[in-house]
């Protein structure tokens, strides 16, 4: 009889084309990674001086006085700022003040911060997205979850535009002065008078503001007699108390 061990020699180079082929693709990927961190280099040294001529103009800015740049415009280029990343001014630090002092500053530059982007915003924001949208703003000199807790508690204390407001089970946010119960009231029946009905989530998408939130919104509006509920397959609904009678 005869060995008939089947041979390796077919498998075996098929195997070390595979192998070469990988190492083939490693160095390829490694010399893309290398280029592309050269081109993200570059592109962060040629950025250099156009974040040193923003900040010069925000400096230029702060020190306007009276009616020679309207105020809205100023807020409008402080956003801008935010939206890139770009702090406006020095943050205060624990280092500089005493821990209520520091709690009390802190508040200041959170206002200042985030007041107009949270206005436009529907006048609601999450904590976690003003965590976010800080600490962004004050670049490596990063602000503690805790520290901004302790910092909204002194809002109100302030007479700051934002006050710290719980919704639910334990979601909290910042909360602008034009987020009062009279403005949303008038928000939903504005809303009502284009479109026919409204949900808590319709009204969450059409409004920007949390959905836990606008949930309290509707629930307000409806016992206050404002609006009227309507539940169906199709879900809960809520129709202005006119629209419900002319219905019936």
């Amino acid at each position: 009889m005869h060995n008939t061990q089947p041979s390796r020699g077919p498998i075996r180079s098929g195997l070390v084309g595979i192998a070469r082929k990988i190492q083939k693709d490693n160095v390829a990927t490694k010399k893309q990674m290398s280029e592309a961190f050269q081109d993200i280099h570059s592109l962060m040294e040629s950025a250099k001086p156009m974040v040193e001529l923003v900040h010069k103009i925000s400096d230029c800015m702060k020190d306007v006085q009276g009616d020679e740049v309207p105020e809205d415009e100023i807020k409008d280029f402080r956003q801008n700022l935010l939206s890139l990343g770009v702090k406006v001014k020095d943050p205060v630090t624990k280092s500089k003040f005493g821990k209520d002092e520091y709690f009390r500053k802190l508040a200041k530059e959170i206002s200042d911060t985030l007041s107009g982007e949270i206005e436009k915003r529907g006048g609601i924001l999450t904590l976690i997205e003003v965590f976010v949208r800080l600490n962004r703003a004050r670049g490596v000199k990063l602000a503690s979850p805790e520290d901004l807790l302790h910092a909204c508690y002194n809002l109100e204390k302030e007479k700051l535009p934002l006050k710290l407001k719980e919704y639910g089970k334990g979601v909290r946010v910042l909360q602008h002065d034009c987020f009062s119960d009279d403005v949303c009231k008038s928000t939903v029946l504005s809303l009502l008078d284009v479109h026919e009905w409204l949900s808590s989530e319709k009204y969450a998408e059409l409004t920007g503001i949390p959905l836990l939130v606008s949930r309290h919104v509707m629930s307000m509006c409806e016992e206050n007699g404002l609006i009227c509920r309507d539940e169906s397959i199709e879900g809960l609904r809520f129709y202005t108390v006119d629209r419900i009678k002319f219905q019936s």
